[in-house]
C-alpha cells in the first residue's frame, strides 16, 4: 500500500477512500469522456491513460481512440458557452452559477454541470433543478443517451453514476492506473471487483479528535458485501433486491457501527524462522478494539486449516491477549495467516501473516483421499435427480484407478442419497480428519442441488424441504459449514468439484445466474482456500444427462483420459491444471452441441496444481 486517504461527509462520518495516493486521477485530462446510450459503458481517453469499462461484461480494457459519445454542449434548443471561463451562458444569457464551473454536458433538454465540489442540473430556462455536494471536484461529466444517468469523472480517480432526475449517486467505479484492477461499489456498500481490486478501497472511520482514525478495507466485510449481482442492479429501475438485502443485514455504516474487529499480530515464532520440526505452537496477540472477539480463521499457504469460535476469548484485555494454536508445517516455505472477526462475525481483522520455513529434504509420498457425495432421491420429489449418484460413483472409481499409479494408496468415501444428511456429511468429514495427513491429496466431489442465496453457495441435503428462504439458510449445507468441515481435513493439496444444478426458482428473489454464481464460488473458494471447479447452475444438462452423465462430470471423466495429451506434456500423468483446462474448454462445446447453448463451468481459487493420477482411458 502506497498510502491512504479518506473523505468524510458533512457530519464527519466515514466515506469510501482509495488506498493508494498514487492512484489514477482525471485532473487535467482531455475532454474525451465517452458514455454509452444506456450508461453501462464508460471510457476515458486522457493524456496519461486510456480506458474502457463495461459494467455488463465486468471488464476494464485499454483504448486508443474514442468510440462512445463524448460530452456535448448543445441539444434541443440549448446552447452552453463559456462554462469554464467563470461566466457561463445558456443560449446567450448568463447562467446563475458560482464562479469556476468546470464542466458541463447536454443531452436533449437535460443539462448536467460540475463545479467546485458539487454537481448540479438545470432546466432549459436556466433554473437549477438539483444540487449535490461531492467529495471531489468533477473534472468531466456526461449524460447517457437515454437521459437516465449523469456520470462524472472526479479528481480523485473515481467515476460515479448519478440519477438525472435528482442527482442521487447510484454507483461508483475506481479503475486503477494499471488498466487491469478495478472496483465498483454502491452507496450502501455492496461491491464487485477484478482480481486484486478488493484491496483498493475501504473506509476511514472518524473516531473523534482525540483518537486516531481507523481504516477498514472492503475485503474485511467480504462475505456480507461482495455482491456483484446487486451491483449489476444498481442502475436498474427495480431496486427491490437491494432493499431486501439492506433489510436483512443493514448497510455498511450499520455494520461498522456494530464494532471494529480486534487488532491481531503474531508474536512467536519469529518471522522468517527456519525450523526443524513440523509441529509448532504459534502465538497470536489480540487487542480488542471495542467490537469484541468472534470467529478465528487459520490458513497455511492459502488453505483454511482451522475455524474456531472466538467467544471463548471474550475476556481479551484492552492491552491484548495471546491465542495459541498448534500447527503442522509442510516442507519448505509456509505462510501462516490468521483472521479474527468482531463479536458479531461481520467485520474481519486485517490478516496477520507469519512466514516460516520447515527444513526438510524428505517428504513422505502422499496418499489420495476422495469424498464423493451424490443425491438423486430427494425426499421432496420435485427435486429428484437422475445422474448425481452414478456420477459420484463413476468419478470416484476413475480416481481410484488412476491414483494407484501415483499415490501410496487411494481411499474412497462415498455418501449417497439417504446418507447425505447434515449429520451424515459431518460424520464423513470427521472420519477423514483423523486419517488424512498434511502432505496427502484430497478430492471433494459434490453432486445434487445447489442454491445461490444471499450471494453465497448452499447445497441441499437429501431430507431438505423448502418452506421459505429461511429454510435454505438453516437446513442447507452453507458456506460456513463447508468451511468448517473442510478445515478439519489437513491436506494442503485439495480439489473441490461441484456438479450441482441450481434450484433458484425456490427462492423469493430470482437468481441472476452469471454474477450470482461468480459471487458464490468466489466466496466459497476464498473461505476454504481450495482449488475449485464448478458446473454451471443451468438445470437442463443435469436433468437430461449427456451420454449417461451430467455434462460437467462427463467432461471430468474424459479429462482423466485425454487432458494429458491435449493440454499436458504427454507424460502419462494427469494434473489438476490439465483437468481444469480440459473441462473449461469442453463443457461449453458439449452443451452447445446437444442443447444449443453453452454451459460455462467456473473455476475458483489460486491453490497450487498437483498430480491426480495416471491416464485412465474411458
Amino acid at each position: 500500500m502506497e498510502g491512504a486517504w479518506s473523505v468524510f461527509d458533512e457530519t464527519g462520518q466515514q466515506k469510501f477512500g482509495v488506498t493508494e495516493v498514487a492512484a489514477t486521477s482525471f485532473r487535467r485530462q482531455n475532454r474525451n469522456f465517452g458514455l454509452s446510450h444506456d450508461g453501462k459503458q464508460v471510457e476515458y481517453l486522457g493524456k496519461d491513460w486510456q480506458i474502457l469499462f463495461s459494467l455488463s461484461d465486468r471488464v476494464l480494457s485499454r483504448r486508443e481512440k474514442t468510440s462512445l459519445p463524448t460530452p456535448r454542449l448543445s441539444g434541443d434548443g440549448i446552447e452552453l458557452n463559456d462554462f469554464n471561463k467563470g461566466k457561463p451562458t445558456l443560449n446567450g444569457s448568463p447562467l446563475a452559477v458560482e464562479q469556476g464551473m468546470l464542466c458541463a454536458a447536454v443531452v436533449g433538454r437535460k443539462i448536467l454541470a460540475g463545479g467546485y465540489s458539487f454537481l448540479f442540473s438545470f432546466d432549459p430556462d436556466g433554473k437549477e433543478l438539483w444540487r449535490r455536494s461531492q467529495p471531489e471536484y468533477p473534472q468531466e461529466v456526461n449524460i447517457s443517451g437515454d437521459g437516465r444517468f449523469g456520470v462524472a469523472a472526479y479528481g480523485d480517480g473515481t467515476i460515479r453514476w448519478h440519477r438525472m432526475s435528482d442527482g442521487q449517486e447510484l454507483l461508483a467505479l475506481f479503475p486503477h492506473r494499471d488498466g487491469k484492477r478495478w472496483v465498483l461499489w454502491t452507496p450502501e456498500g455492496f461491491f464487485d471487483h477484478s482480481p486484486g481490486g478488493e484491496e483498493l478501497i475501504g473506509y476511514h472511520l472518524n473516531q473523534g479528535k482525540d483518537r486516531e482514525a481507523a481504516f477498514v478495507g472492503i475485503a474485511q466485510m467480504y462475505d456480507l458485501f461482495y455482491r456483484p449481482d446487486l451491483v449489476q442492479k444498481a442502475l436498474d429501475d427495480d431496486r427491490s433486491a437491494i432493499i431486501a438485502e439492506l433489510k436483512r443485514i443493514g448497510d455498511v455504516r450499520t455494520i461498522l457501527a456494530g464494532g471494529l474487529p480486534p487488532k491481531v499480530g503474531f508474536v512467536a515464532p519469529a518471522i522468517g524462522a527456519t525450523l526443524d520440526k513440523a509441529d509448532i505452537m504459534v502465538r497470536l496477540e489480540l487487542e480488542d478494539k471495542g467490537g469484541g472477539v468472534g470467529r478465528v480463521q487459520w490458513k497455511i499457504n492459502g488453505t483454511t486449516i482451522g475455524v474456531e469460535d472466538g467467544s471463548r476469548l471474550a475476556r481479551v484485555k484492552a492491552r491484548g491477549d495471546v491465542v495459541e494454536k498448534l500447527l503442522t508445517l509442510s516442507p519448505g516455505k509456509n505462510v501462516i495467516e490468521a483472521v479474527v472477526f468482531n463479536g458479531k462475525n461481520t467485520v474481519a481483522s486485517a490478516p496477520a501473516r507469519l512466514e516460516l520455513t520447515l527444513k526438510s529434504d524428505i517428504s513422505e509420498k502422499p496418499a489420495l483421499h476422495v469424498l464423493a457425495v451424490g443425491v438423486n432421491q430427494y425426499r421432496d420429489r420435485a427435486l429428484q435427480l437422475k445422474y448425481a449418484v452414478p456420477d459420484a460413483t463413476a468419478l470416484a472409481e476413475a480416481l481410484r484407478k488412476g491414483g494407484g499409479g501415483v499415490f501410496t494408496g487411494v481411499t474412497i468415501t462415498t455418501v449417497a442419497d439417504d446418507q447425505a444428511t447434515l449429520p451424515g456429511l459431518e460424520a464423513a468429514f470427521a472420519k477423514l480428519a483423523g486419517s488424512v495427513k498434511t502432505n496427502d491429496v484430497f478430492v471433494f466431489y459434490l453432486a445434487g442441488h445447489g442454491v445461490t442465496l444471499d450471494g453465497s453457495y448452499h447445497f441441499l441435503p437429501v431430507d431438505f424441504r423448502y418452506t421459505d428462504e429461511a429454510a435454505v439458510r438453516q437446513r442447507a449445507v452453507t458456506q460456513a459449514l463447508l468451511q468448517q468441515w473442510l478445515a478439519q481435513v489437513p491436506a494442503r493439496k485439495s480439489l473441490m468439484l461441484l456438479d450441482t444444478c441450481e434450484s433458484g426458482s425456490m427462492t423469493a428473489q430470482p437468481v441472476q445466474r452469471g454474477t450470482a454464481e461468480i459471487a458464490a464460488l468466489t466466496k466459497l473458494t476464498r473461505a476454504t482456500g481450495r482449488l475449485t471447479l464448478a458446473a454451471s447452475s443451468d438445470t437442463a444438462p443435469a436433468l437430461e444427462g449427456y451420454e449417461g452423465h451430467g455434462v460437467f462430470t462427463y467432461a471430468l471423466l474424459k479429462a482423466l483420459g485425454e487432458a494429458d495429451d491435449k493440454f499436458g506434456n504427454k507424460d502419462g500423468v494427469i494434473g489438476t491444471n490439465e483437468i481444469e483446462s480440459y473441462v473449461l474448454e469442453t463443457v461449453p462445446q458439449l452443451s452447445f452441441k446437444k442443447y444449443g447453448y453453452e454451459q460455462v463451468p467456473r473455476r475458483g481459487g489460486e491453490g497450487q496444481h498437483f498430480p491426480m493420477g495416471v491416464v485412465v482411458r474411458q
